[in-house]
């Protein structure tokens, strides 16, 4: 399976601190990357 730029799926397991997402919730969101050049 190959990611693209915009991901979904249903939540499996969160973490201790996580509050805003819980498991069997709907979830997406998007990629972003930073792109820098070095000198």
């Amino acid at each position: 399976m190959h990611m693209g730029q915009e991901y979904c799926g249903i939540v499996i397991e969160v973490g201790t601190e996580i509050r805003t997402v819980r498991p069997g919730q709907f979830a997406g969101g998007e990629l972003a990357f930073e792109f820098a050049e070095a000198e």
